[in-house]
């Protein structure tokens, strides 16, 4: 696979990414706690 496959990959991957976290925010009002946390953990290693 070439570097350029793996950036489209993984450009994809963000857009559902976000777009799954924009939709959580839009019908709960706020991000639960332990995926903020999750994300703090993977951040970090």
């Amino acid at each position: 696979m070439s570097e350029e496959q793996v950036e489209q990959i993984s450009d994809k991957i963000n857009f559902w990414y976000d777009f799954y976290e924009r939709s959580l925010i839009w019908r709960y009002g706020h991000i639960p706690a332990e995926r903020k946390e999750g994300e703090k953990e993977a951040l970090e290693h």
